[in-house]
């Protein structure tokens, strides 16, 4: 057979395609919609994107009305968000993931810190640091003393190091929890 007649297998394209962006993505306006729509709907689908890259204003107002959300749809959001930015590089939901960091509740509190593992931001370690030895919940203490240890380990400053290694020997010497202090 000649060349020209053998059919060259098709290559493989990404199997997400890439969402076309709103114009209302990562402002208050956006924010509102989808804040609004969740609470109308808490089981229908609803637009993600509006928390991508989200200015700092639009933070503030997610951040506001985040406990209005029923614990389910606060779980769901993260868990989108989560699974959005890993679908689509050009999403970044840093911003709202740490407006969500200080939910009481375990569940969205331990989805919140998958999202953020491998963040690096000062906001991220002040939290850390200053509610690893108060969070109600050992799985969350958990999940914080493993962020702290790879922080410890990329650290950059003394300063810091110190900071995160008096913060987990305190973690280690008096938490209840075993899973706890073995991180």
């Amino acid at each position: 057979r000649c060349s020209a007649q053998m059919k060259r297998p098709r290559m493989h394209t990404s199997t997400h395609p890439v969402p076309e962006p709103n114009s209302t993505d990562g402002t208050i306006d956006g924010v509102e919609q989808l804040l609004d729509a969740v609470l109308a709907h808490p089981s229908g689908e609803h637009h993600i994107g509006a928390l991508s890259d989200l200015e700092r204003p639009a933070v503030a107002v997610f951040r506001d009305r985040w406990l209005d959300l029923p614990i389910e749809s606060r779980l769901s959001l993260v868990r989108a968000m989560v699974d959005d930015a890993l679908s689509n590089i050009e999403h970044q939901y840093n911003r709202a993931l740490l407006a969500a960091l200080n939910d009481p509740t375990p569940d969205v509190g331990r989805a919140v810190l998958d999202g953020l593992s491998e963040y690096n931001a000062p906001e991220f370690l002040t939290h850390l640091l200053e509610h690893i030895e108060s969070d109600a919940d050992a799985r969350v203490r958990e999940l914080m003393a493993l962020e702290l240890g790879r922080l410890a380990y990329e650290s950059a400053g003394d300063d810091q190091l110190d900071e995160i290694r008096d913060v987990l020997f305190r973690v280690f010497e008096n938490d209840h929890a075993l899973d706890v202090r073995r991180r």
